[in-house]
């Protein structure tokens, strides 16, 4: 496993995976499909690197050649390269913010990013769950994906989600937005078709195979209806491409298995606020953060204290911000933080249908929740 600085962090590089522990061998074809990953078409690929003071994400890439030693005009060790990515600290799943009549508040985006960014956020997530990708059209998604790259115009990292329970749809929007430029793309598993652990392999790497910016994975059974295995999880880490997961089952064992097993330079963020700071103890970097939205300098104080070694201050903001993460929880995001949101005059606009806002009671416990807080005023 080859290391390098990248902006001053000690950054983890992709290289063969024979270089990082050797094969994963997996039943169903999961072994070849690695294989085939690292046989792919040589690709080379330089594009920009920053670090915006904090390194929020450098990489170079260069995908593995066809095996050839250099005597016969392959692709020696040396000239192979790597794809190098920093992913630690305070990610924020961004909402999506609307006008009344529904359509996409571009102006109010870039106000959001800003504030963000202000907060010390180490990069923006758009298109996710949180910001409601699946109730806007495949051009909603790429318009969001412009305005946001205006917006950062490189000042922080910035990822796409581009999953789908299609793959080749999958496949469509990552290398749209690949094409555009970002800076990585974020993939959840495939809902509603429950595939098998070969399938949902091959489901990210086909993606992985054939874009040129890094893959997260992204784990969050509660949602899909489906599972990644530890022994996928540990197969996906060995891909060149395929460099963290963004783990939100909720399960600490699960949690512990990926990072026993996984390859050592694949990194794992939190998909859940209120144990960011167990899953960073366990090896994790960082979390993709709903909290971030309202408290974005809470959440990369606490992340960055515990990559500092200040485990006593992560450990105290985390406990103390427990009751706010809750509050944003008690209906199904991203209902309670768009509420929040408004509640505390960012003006966010409404959410899209089926979503809709939140019950009676539940805003006005979290009007209190705020209050108590300090986030809302009056």
């Amino acid at each position: 496993m080859a290391r390098q600085r990248v902006g001053g962090r000690l950054s983890c590089c992709k290289g063969d995976p024979a270089e990082s522990g050797g094969e994963a061998f997996l039943p169903g074809g999961i072994a070849e499909n690695i294989r085939r990953t690292v046989r792919a078409s040589g690709r080379a690929i330089a594009r920009k690197a920053f670090s915006a003071g904090r390194s929020a994400i450098a990489r170079s890439a260069s995908f593995i050649g066809s095996g050839q030693d250099s005597s016969t005009g392959g692709t020696s060790a040396a000239e192979k390269g790597e794809i190098c990515m920093t992913l630690k600290g305070s990610y924020v799943a961004l909402i999506t913010p609307f006008h009344q009549d529904g359509s996409v508040n571009f102006e109010k985006l870039e106000e959001l990013i800003e504030m963000q960014i202000r907060g010390g956020t180490d990069g923006i997530v758009v298109l996710g769950t949180t910001g409601e990708s699946s109730t806007m059209s495949h051009e909603e998604d790429e318009d969001v994906v412009r305005c946001a790259l205006s917006a950062i115009s490189g000042r922080c990292a910035l990822i796409a989600g581009s999953g789908s329970n299609s793959t080749e749809t999958a496949l469509m929007k990552s290398k749209a937005y690949d094409k555009l430029g970002v800076d990585a793309l974020l993939l959840i598993t495939p809902y509603y078709n429950k595939a098998n652990q070969t399938g949902m392999v091959r489901h990210f790497t086909m993606v992985a195979d054939q874009v040129n910016v890094p893959v997260i994975v992204y784990n969050v059974p509660g949602r899909t209806g489906c599972a990644l295995s530890v022994k996928s999880v540990e197969a996906l880490s060995r891909h060149p491409g395929i460099i963290g997961i963004k783990e939100a089952s909720g399960d600490m064992s699960f949690m512990m298995n990926i990072a026993h097993l996984a390859s050592k330079d694949f990194a794992i963020v939190s998909g859940n606020d209120d144990i960011t700071l167990p899953i960073m103890a366990a090896g994790g970097t960082g979390v993709i953060s709903v909290l971030a939205n309202v408290c974005p300098e809470v959440t990369y104080r606490m992340t960055h204290a515990f990559l500092e070694g200040d485990v006593l201050t992560a450990r105290e903001l985390q406990l103390r911000y427990l009751d706010l993460i809750h509050a944003l929880f008690m209906e199904v995001n991203p209902i309670p933080v768009k509420e929040a949101m408004n509640l505390m005059g960012l003006n966010v606009g409404p959410l899209r249908m089926p979503l809709c806002e939140m019950e009676p009671e539940h805003r006005q416990a979290l009007s209190a929740v705020l209050h108590r807080y300090g986030l809302v005023k009056e």
